[in-house]
């Protein structure tokens, strides 16, 4: 109804999720409802909305008219413009790039820590570090620009909690990565 999903027992009847109501207005099709995850469908696409209420939208301004899940756990949306496959979650495809949050979309390399971080070596003395959890980034800027111009190459040292990274013409370490403050360049002796 207007407020949401109800679910009816017998002649009992409850609020199981409330619903924004521009959802519910815009051309409703059918909607899809597992456990915790609903779906809906209407002329502004498909919309997933979790058991606390947070709405993610798929298909933006595509009107689509029904939703269903697979014995894979895809989901199938039905529109105007065709049949429309999102595969689950663990199987998805994410883009990550400048208009996310990194400094750049060039980037030249990339090593993974203990910690689920993906650290990232761009151009310009620049190294990025993304969490795959929450997908914040924290940045770093080397000081000398031009001598590490492009982060080419990326190894992590578990033993000791370093970060080693090359450039065509330095190299330098992190000393214990959960700082990232600790930069050390290493220097040629002749």
């Amino acid at each position: 109804d207007k407020k949401g999903l109800n679910i009816r027992k017998g002649a009992t009847q409850y609020l199981h999720l409330k619903i924004d109501t521009a959802l519910l207005t815009n051309n409703p099709g059918y909607f899809y409802f597992d456990k915790n995850d609903l779906w809906l469908s209407n002329a502004n696409g498909a919309h997933h909305i979790d058991h606390s209420g947070i709405i993610t939208t798929y298909l933006d301004n595509i009107s689509t008219s029904q939703v269903i899940k697979d014995s894979k756990n895809n989901m199938w949306f039905t529109t105007n413009n065709g049949i429309f496959m999102l595969p689950q979650k663990d199987k998805r495809l994410y883009i990550i790039n400048k208009e996310n949050g990194l400094n750049t979309d060039i980037v030249k390399s990339v090593v993974k820590d203990p910690k689920d971080n993906l650290w990232l070596g761009l151009d310009d003395g620049q190294i990025n570090i993304l969490n795959l959890a929450s997908t914040k980034i924290t940045r770093i800027q080397l000081s000398d620009k031009k001598r590490y111009n492009a982060i080419k190459q990326m190894v992590y040292d578990t033993a000791h909690q370093t970060m080693y990274f090359s450039s065509d013409y330095g190299l330098g370490r992190i000393n214990n990565v959960n700082s990232k403050k600790n930069i050390a360049y290493l220097k040629e002796t002749n």
